[in-house]
């Protein structure tokens, strides 16, 4: 039986969409071929079409016809594009159109910092027909609309390869070497301050939209996330053409010399590091076996296994969200543990008010060779995954909800002329529906400090029975630095299962929610699927 963790839920009740399914994608096939033999029927064939491939991989979240409205594409910000409207943001060309490399480089890179992941692990061939086909997208659009508004068919072809057609690729001279920081600051100053801040750390203009009419922030520089990367070629064609369907507009009209003022500044006002780290790239995760498990986050044992850092990427964007998280791996005769190590300048470990969010972390994993829709799964292949929340971590001390939060508010009630008023000693369990229904996510006397669900599609996410939980968590903050330890039995604990066993590989993602800056449900960080390997 095929182990089926796969699918970072959006972590959301059943029958409601689980929000960040959202992520941004159907499928991330790195090969984890540790039970091939089992999961070949699931594999694609190695060359695929391009409409076929969209259908796959894009179509949850930019929508059959490319036009933005996947269901997932409510549940991401900044929100997929609209390829029927041919505003793409990352383009190489004078006259903003652009040109079939362009749409490649975004398909195989991906764009850093927003719900758009990397499709690298796609081949060449699957690449190139998946970028023939958005562009016909575009082409088709084109052509519907000009037929609709009283154009005959081939006057709509025309239009459409008239507006399709990329101008000349802005290809500019070196950057000189004689560029005066003083200089770059006052070009930076006098051209850039009014929307990115003197400070380049960004803006945001309530007033601003995107094409579409989604509000949007101008970049912060500081951070270093650049969408179309940090390269000083790109950065230049970012100033010189714009970011087409933004409130960026193009300064190609500016001098060669001018514009290099501006990106040289831009570049100094960030460490290169951040955007190598922000690149999403598949890894491989090795586990070492060893006599015995560490006992806790803190246990020394943990050094023994190396820190393998995982980029993840936010599906609703902020500067604030997690960015990357280092996962250690380790297991013994029975059990399977994992470090989770990620940075958090708070800690955030209640949920006692509607407008607090816990921190949180998810693991899924998959033995499919090429896993399936990594936001939900899907019916023919349900997933499963394990879920920690800090608040659970610290229900285990003192348990924490609105009757510590607000006391009078469950024990008494407000009369007129009388003040507080005792309820009657059985009101409690009347007016606490969800404890009398059993939700494991209300009761006091929680068995762990996270749990496994199972899921197979948007809206199916149920926690697993009782008798299926044996995931065991152990976390803890300190210094800006989040720590969690989970250990899992190697042996199937149900149905839906199959043993973990040494030499076999499974696919991994991660996901981190902080809760700060109001992550919870799909509004997280993820990971791409990566490989997990257990060494003999």
């Amino acid at each position: 039986m095929v182990r089926s963790f796969a699918g970072l839920a959006g972590l959301m009740p059943v029958g409601s969409i689980a929000a960040g399914s959202l992520m941004a994608v159907t499928l991330f096939g790195t090969s984890s071929c540790g039970k091939g033999e089992e999961t070949q029927a699931n594999a694609l064939p190695l060359s695929i079409d391009g409409e076929a491939s969209y259908a796959r991989n894009c179509s949850v979240c930019h929508g059959a016809t490319g036009r933005g409205d996947g269901p997932a594409a409510h549940y991401l910000d900044p929100r997929p594009r609209d390829f029927g409207r041919g505003s793409f943001r990352l383009v190489s060309t004078k006259n903003q159109v652009p040109t079939e490399d362009d749409i490649a480089r975004t398909i195989r890179l991906g764009i850093p910092g927003t719900g758009m992941p990397p499709w690298s692990h796609l081949s060449d061939e699957e690449q190139k027909n998946l970028t023939q086909h958005v562009l016909k997208l575009r082409k088709d659009e084109i052509i519907r609309a000009s037929v609709a508004s009283g154009k005959s068919q081939a006057d709509a072809e025309a239009r459409a390869r008239k507006l399709m057609t990329p101008g000349e690729v802005i290809n500019p001279p070196p950057m000189p070497a004689n560029i005066s920081m003083e200089d770059a600051k006052k070009v930076f100053v006098e051209t850039c301050a009014k929307c990115h801040g003197d400070d380049g750390t960004g803006k945001n203009d309530p007033s601003w939209r995107t094409e579409e009419g989604f509000p949007i922030k101008s970049r912060n520089f500081v951070r270093g996330v650049f969408k179309g990367g940090r390269d000083s070629i790109e950065l230049y064609r970012r100033t010189a053409a714009g970011m087409p369907g933004t409130p960026m507009p193009a300064f190609g009209a500016l001098e060669p010399d001018y514009i290099w003022k501006m990106v040289k500044y831009i570049e100094s006002l960030s460490d290169p590091k951040a955007q190598e780290r922000a690149w999403v790239k598949p890894v491989t995760i090795s586990v070492k076996k060893v006599a015995a498990l560490p006992k806790d986050a803190n246990d020394a044992g943990w050094q023994g296994a190396p820190a393998v850092s995982i980029a993840v990427f936010p599906l609703w964007a902020n500067d604030d969200a997690v960015d990357a998280v280092a996962v250690r791996a380790l297991y013994d005769s029975s059990r399977i543990g994992f470090l989770l190590e990620w940075n958090d300048a708070s800690e955030d470990a209640t949920g006692a008010t509607v407008s607090a969010f816990p921190d949180a972390a998810a693991v899924q994993f998959s033995a499919d060779m090429n896993p399936p829709f990594f936001g939900m799964g899907d019916p023919d292949r349900p997933v499963h995954l394990w879920h920690w929340k800090a608040v659970w971590e610290a229900d285990r001390k003192a348990f924490s909800d609105v009757v510590a939060k607000s006391p009078p508010g469950i024990s008494q009630y407000w009369v007129e002329g009388k003040g507080w008023v005792e309820k009657p000693s059985d009101a409690n369990e009347k007016f606490h529906t969800a404890v009398g229904a059993n939700n494991p996510l209300s009761m006091r006397g929680r068995g762990g400090r996270a749990e496994e669900l199972n899921v197979a599609q948007f809206g199916s996410l149920t926690t697993a029975p009782a008798d299926q939980q044996g995931v065991e968590a152990s976390g803890g903050w300190s210094n800006g630095t989040w720590k969690l330890m989970l250990h899992h039995p190697l042996a199937a604990g149900h149905a839906g299962e199959s043993d973990l066993e040494p030499g076999e590989q499974e696919s991994v993602t991660f996901a981190i929610w902080n809760g700060k800056i109001g992550d919870r449900n799909g509004q997280k960080s993820v990971s791409v699927w990566h490989t997990l390997k257990l060494e003999p």
